[in-house]
């Protein structure tokens, strides 16, 4: 690509600062122009997911029976 960007050395300070990121933006005009939605579709879902992991959920304890005596 001939297009350059400057870097940010600030930091992301929030999500609409990253869409608006010349990278960024040039990254989805690649995307768009080669039909590539399915692949990045698929790229973004496991970066994300590596991202923000699924948090884990307490199982609850099996509560059993205790035998009575009649």
């Amino acid at each position: 690509m001939a297009i350059q960007t400057v870097e940010n050395e600030a930091g992301v300070k929030n999500l609409r600062a990253v869409k608006s990121n010349p990278d960024v933006e040039n990254f989805y005009r690649f995307i768009s122009e080669n039909d590539l939605r399915r692949e990045a579709k698929m790229i973004f879902s496991e970066i994300v997911n590596h991202l923000n992991p699924p948090k884990k959920r307490r199982k609850r304890k099996a509560k059993t029976k205790k035998p009575t005596l009649h």
